[in-house]
């Protein structure tokens, strides 16, 4: 697509930003209501491959029929000289991921707007049975007047006419912001793209993903199997309303999670949360070389099943190898059988009421007990 070239009466006037799977240009007519539009269009190198236009047809098919004030409105979009494009609409402004490297001191009551329209957006997504898939600060714009738009529905899942649903299903998505059921290739629902929206909110918080390793297998092993830090070891300020909300929405087993995007809103505008259920009962979090463990349940079951609130992925350790209880404000450890045996202090137990500090040794892995 040349400079000042003629497209739906809108002239192209200069590039706007260009991908590994298309370049997006602005276009003008003062004539015109919009005035401005971006007109994105696929590269020329890849305009053969089958996947890409799917995926490009697929995001001009889902986003010409939505109608929300935080997802990106497109206009029209055709072929024209071979070459696939959309005209949508301009924002001027750049994607979360710029507003995250350059304002270090985002305030609270940014993070809260942006988190009540991202959901506010998903929300409208789900209830037309869109799920987005993508889901991270690349792929939401964020207006001069600080309004949110979601972009890129290019690998959403959606009920769409036989000529959109060819793509190969295959895992999708960006590793750092993957919900575990992705990684692991399983169906997917809309609670994947709340796990996502939670880890995109813990980076808006925190300036990093949960998860930011240097290798893909890395991140892909924390969503799986770790515990991010608590963002209380980042922020003060945060209340304990939105780490609850957060925490449930990053929650691994999916069950755990919220079941709409709909409790969410629901929950940021009430300020309340009902009680996790299940896994995030207990913390695990990592001080330099030491792990360090704290418990937030009265029963907290530690082992190899998934099963368990705390998962250690180690052939040394038991399917179920011990729990942790409270009794009487006393922290109780007690071994359920293991092979390998159940270590505080180096000394091996079968129960032992546990201090602050105390150093607990499970299979291959040892903790660092806090009570508070």
């Amino acid at each position: 697509m040349v400079l000042n070239r003629i497209i739906d009466n809108y002239k192209i006037t200069r590039l706007l930003g260009k991908g590994g799977m298309a370049s997006v240009y602005l276009a003008e007519n003062p004539d015109k209501n919009p005035k401005k539009v971006a007109v994105k269009v696929l590269g020329l190198d890849i305009v053969d491959n089958k996947e890409y236009v799917l995926r490009f047809k697929k995001e001009a098919f889902i986003c010409s029929k939505f109608s929300h004030p935080n997802i990106v409105k497109v206009h029209s979009y055709g072929i024209i000289e071979g070459k696939y494009y959309i005209v949508m609409e301009f924002i001027e402004g750049k994607d979360l991921s710029f507003y995250i490297r350059n304002n270090k001191n985002r305030t609270l009551n940014d993070i809260l707007n942006f988190t009540l329209q991202i959901a506010s957006a998903l929300c409208y997504a789900h209830k037309n049975n869109v799920i987005h898939r993508d889901i991270k600060p690349q792929n939401i714009l964020l207006d001069k007047f600080g309004r949110i738009k979601i972009t890129d529905f290019g690998i959403a899942k959606i009920n769409l006419p036989q000529a959109l649903t060819q793509e190969n299903e295959r895992v999708a998505g960006t590793a750092y912001y993957m919900s575990p059921e992705q990684i692991k290739g399983e169906t997917v629902d809309l609670r994947t793209d709340i796990y996502s929206m939670g880890i995109l909110i813990y980076e808006l918080i925190t300036g990093r993903t949960p998860y930011e390793y240097d290798t893909p297998l890395a991140v892909i092993n924390g969503h799986l199997y770790k515990t991010p830090l608590p963002l209380k070891n980042y922020r003060i300020d945060i209340p304990d309303y939105l780490i609850r909300i957060i925490n449930k929405c990053i929650a691994k087993n999916k069950n755990d999670r919220f079941n709409s995007t709909e409790e969410i809103l629901q929950a940021l505008k009430s300020k309340k949360i009902k009680q996790l259920k299940n896994n995030l009962k207990a913390n695990i979090f990592w001080e330099e070389e030491q792990k360090n463990i704290q418990i937030l349940n009265k029963e907290t079951y530690i082992g190899r099943d998934e099963l368990n609130n705390i998962i250690l992925k180690d052939q040394h350790v038991s399917r179920k190898h011990a729990r942790i209880i409270v009794l009487d404000n006393n922290y109780i450890i007690e071994d359920l059988g293991s092979m390998n045996g159940t270590y505080v202090n180096n000394q091996k137990i079968s129960k032992y009421y546990l201090n602050d500090s105390d150093k607990i040794k499970i299979g291959n892995n040892v903790f660092i007990f806090n009570c508070n």
